[in-house]
């Protein structure tokens, strides 16, 4: 008797709903959580309320540190749009979009 297993890989991406990047070391970014090693085609991007572009990343392990493009000004408090899109091992296209709130 000959048994065959499939096993799917489990991916999981939690995000949060604020984060705090006041320089306590705490809630420093703003990113998901989960088991991402076998996603594949992530994207994750953050907008204004203008619908003008903030951060983008292709790297689920590179999260938002509350600044334009991660490198410039410092953005101020305020309720952000985030989109998430991602592939699983079985080709399922993910897609989470909510809000991220920036607290100074």
């Amino acid at each position: 008797l000959i048994q065959y297993l499939d096993i799917e890989p489990k991916v999981t991406y939690y995000m949060p709903n604020a984060f705090t990047p006041d320089g306590t070391g705490s809630n420093e970014t703003f990113g998901g959580v989960g088991i991402t090693q076998w996603m594949t085609d992530f994207n994750l991007s953050i907008w204004d309320r203008w619908g003008g572009k903030i951060y983008e990343t292709f790297n689920p392990n590179q999260p938002w540190n509350g600044r334009y493009d991660n490198t410039g000004t410092s953005l101020e408090s305020g309720v952000y749009i985030y989109k998430v899109s991602y592939i699983t091992p079985r080709k399922k296209h993910i897609k989470l979009k909510g809000y991220a709130t920036l607290i100074r």
